[in-house]
């Protein structure tokens, strides 16, 4: 699950897993550079805000070194690609 992911092929990176750390592009942007943490309990990845905060649950509904689902909690279906 480490590793730059983004919505598409074609689109800009929205996010890097470590495996410590996750850290937004959109939080660059905005001028915040801290390293949120994350949680990842069998299938479910809980990403956590730099304050310690949990952000949100999200259920891994598919994973392979190169694409990945999450299910949010109100059911909606993510999906990101390596990049």
């Amino acid at each position: 699950m480490t590793g730059s992911w983004a919505s598409s092929s074609e689109d800009n990176v929205d996010f890097i897993i470590t495996a410590k750390n996750i850290q937004y592009f959109e939080d660059i942007g905005n001028g915040n550079n801290c390293l949120g943490t994350y949680r990842l309990n069998g299938k479910v990845f809980t990403p956590i805000d730099c304050e310690g905060h949990l952000i949100t649950n999200y259920e891994i509904t598919y994973l392979t070194q190169d694409s990945m689902k999450w299910k949010t909690e109100n059911g909606n279906i993510l999906h990101f690609v390596k990049r």
